[in-house]
């Protein structure tokens, strides 16, 4: 496999944003590489990013507005915050952060499907998520999985998740088939906060977060709703 520098790296975008399309053979980039704000085009599955700094960062692309699809190989943490990424493509992370973080896509409004397989937390806050597709992941030590805070267009809370997710002032209005199999170290598994949501009554343990008055009017519906039933049909 051909070994080049993050210098020599960057030193190839910078004559041609799109250089990594062109591949047809892997090329290992030997340190960790900070390309935020340049115009790079293009990333490659060919692309091999196999080092790590002190915090188990691999690479940033912070800032790469002309990005439009996530891809390679990462040793490492990989940031794509306010990118152009519209696609999350062939992206493999082999090992999260120090702290069991894999990737950033926050601020990625152009992204709509949150999908892929990664070894740590995931955050795709104030991003242009629409829908969650197949997304899988392994939760920090901490316990959190993913974080779609801010995230105005998504509208559907779904998928299987192994720890704490953030739905935070979302678009979130209803419940798919979400399932969530273990909280957060303060015993929490998700967060509805600034929801305006429909819960179903299996959501509205003290494990669940929501505004106190989304939690009434959940709890007066399902009264209302069994104050019906038990009241017998009338004769006429």
């Amino acid at each position: 496999m051909r070994k080049i520098s993050a210098k020599e790296f960057k030193q190839s975008i910078k004559i041609d944003p799109a250089w990594a399309a062109g591949l047809t053979e892997p090329v290992e980039i030997t340190d960790y590489c900070d390309m935020e704000g340049s115009k790079i085009t293009h990333l490659s599955p060919l692309l091999h990013f196999s080092k790590r700094n002190h915090k188990g960062y691999a690479a940033t692309f912070d800032g790469c507005n002309q990005l439009k699809v996530a891809e390679g190989r990462f040793a490492g943490w990989v940031d794509f915050s306010r990118s152009g990424v519209e696609k999350i493509g062939d992206l493999k992370i082999s090992t999260p952060d120090k702290e069991g973080y894999a990737a950033s896509f926050c601020e990625c409004n152009a992204l709509n499907t949150a999908e892929g397989t990664f070894p740590g937390y995931m955050d795709f806050s104030h991003s242009g998520i629409k829908r969650i597709g197949n997304l899988n992941i392994t939760a920090s030590e901490d316990g959190f999985a993913a974080d779609f805070y801010g995230c105005k267009t998504l509208e559907i809370a779904e998928g299987t998740f192994p720890g704490h997710v953030d739905f935070e002032n979302s678009g979130i209005k209803i419940v798919g088939k979400l399932v969530i199999t273990a909280p957060n170290n303060d015993g929490i598994k998700a967060n509805f906060l600034g929801c305006d949501i429909r819960l179903p009554i299996e959501f509205l343990g003290s494990e669940y977060e929501m505004d106190d008055s989304t939690l009434q009017n959940i709890l007066e519906r399902i009264a209302a709703g069994n104050a019906m039933k038990a009241t017998p049909d009338l004769e006429i």
